[in-house]
Parts: structure tokens; sequence; C-alpha cells
């Protein structure tokens, strides 16, 4: 369990082995995808990961940084709350991390704004430094995690991420803007008509992330596969009204068929 009652000590030399033992393990994901083995400087690897591997990247960074936050929590001999991990990331030397993390009056939360990035026409990069602070944060505590909700990199106007515990799913997605639910209005109506239920669930990084379920219970078949097909093709359409770009993820949770 996080002690919210202990508190672990960051003075400068422990910091700085800290932001040392993160970059070492993000280097060695980097160092799978890249020929360059003395380059230190990720910005510049980055550039060089062609683009058929950078979800491959995205995973690896990820995994080793995840690594990197479990032994830090060995070493400590708990995991850490996530105030303790807000302040141990704006220690870390990475210029998307390093300032004063806010509290978020409405819980134990943490959240960083940013408006100003020299790489926010990379959502690549901006994907790279999310993964490795995702995979950072599950490492050093078990109820902690890490989201985004806006990147410049995506198009958004700024960045914010959170640090929040996982019962706290408030902050898994940022919120909908009323403009996009006001575009989908029609698009939820005729779904209900339908026996289907459309729900919004959150919008990050110029994703919208919505559920399909049926009026009377879980979709399935090929019941669900016509209404999410004739679902497609209406977000589709939409989409020019409502932002360049933009994704759409069914998050929908899957029944389990018996005897599967």
């Amino acid at each position: 369990m996080t002690s919210a009652t202990q508190k672990i000590d960051i003075d400068e030399s422990a910091a700085g082995r800290f932001a040392d033992r993160w970059k070492a393990a993000r280097l060695r994901a980097l160092s799978r995808f890249t020929q360059s083995r003395k380059n230190l400087d990720e910005y510049a690897l980055l550039k060089e990961i062609e683009l058929s591997f950078h979800e491959d990247v995205l995973r690896t960074v990820f995994d080793e940084s995840r690594r990197c936050g479990v032994d830090v929590a060995k070493e400590v001999g708990r995991t850490l709350s996530v105030c303790e991990i807000s302040n141990l990331i704006s220690e870390s030397r990475v210029s998307c991390f390093c300032e004063i993390w806010e509290r978020d009056d409405a819980g134990l939360s943490r959240y960083l704004k940013r408006i100003g990035c020299p790489q926010r026409n990379s959502a690549f990069v901006c994907d790279y430094w999310r993964e490795a602070a995702d995979g950072l944060v599950m490492g050093l505590g078990d109820d902690a995690r890490f989201a985004r909700h806006r990147s410049l990199g995506h198009g958004d106007d700024e960045c914010l991420d959170f640090v929040y515990t996982a019962w706290e799913k408030k902050h898994q997605f940022g919120s909908v803007p009323m403009a996009i639910e006001e575009a989908l209005t029609d698009i939820k109506e005729d779904l209900s008509k339908l026996g289907a239920e459309f729900t919004l669930i959150g919008f990050s990084e110029g994703v919208l992330f919505y559920r399909l379920m049926g009026t009377e219970g879980p979709l399935c078949g090929v019941g669900r596969k016509l209404l999410l097909d004739q679902l497609v093709k209406k977000l589709k359409s939409a989409a020019i009204h409502i932002r360049p770009n933009i994704e759409f993820r069914d998050v929908t949770p899957r029944p389990v068929l018996e005897g599967a």
C-alpha cells in the first residue's frame, strides 16, 4: 500500500541520481531502434527512428520506464504516493515535467500545464514523453496513474498532464468540449432510435473516446457490427465540422461469452 504519511527526501544529489537513472532507462529503449550508440541527445535520436518503428518505440520506453520506477520503489522500500511521484518527476530534467505540479482541489491528483514547447510540431515526441512518464508512474506507485489530456504536439493550445490515483477515474481522459457534444447530438439521437446508447467518455490529445451499448444491455455479434459500421460513417462525416484529424476510439467493454 502507498503510504500517505511517509515522505521521501529529495535532495539535489538524490534528484540527480533519479534523473540519470530514468534517462538511462529511456536510452536503453531507444538503443534498440537507432544506430547511434554514443549519442545521449534523445531528441536527436527520436528524429532517426523510422515511422514504422514508432509504435514499438512507445511500447519499449513505457516498459523500460516502468522497470525503472519499480526498481526505485524497491530501493525506497515501498510504493510512492501521488504527491511524492509528482515531486520526483519534476526533478527529472525533462522539460515536459520540470515545473511545479499543482494539486487538484477536488482530490489527491496533481496536474501540470504548459504553453510553450520546442517540440510542439512533433506528435511522436509528445507520445514518447507521455509513454515514458506513464510507465514510470505505474512503476513507482501501485495505485498511481498518468494521463495526458492535452498536448501541443497533437494540435492543442497547451499541454495538460495529470498524476492521479487509480480510483480517480475522472482524470483518465480529458473533458469533452461542448462544441463536440453539440455536433454529435443528432448521432446520439439516431442511434437511440435503433436501440443503442452512444456515450462520450472523454477527449484527450485529439482523440474522442466513446462507448456504444444497447439500451437493454451489451451489444454483440452482427447487431453490434452493423451499428458500429453506421456509427463510424456518421463520425467521419461529422469530423469535418469538429476538428481536423480528430480520431475516434471505442472503449466499450466487450462481453465475455460463456465457454470462450
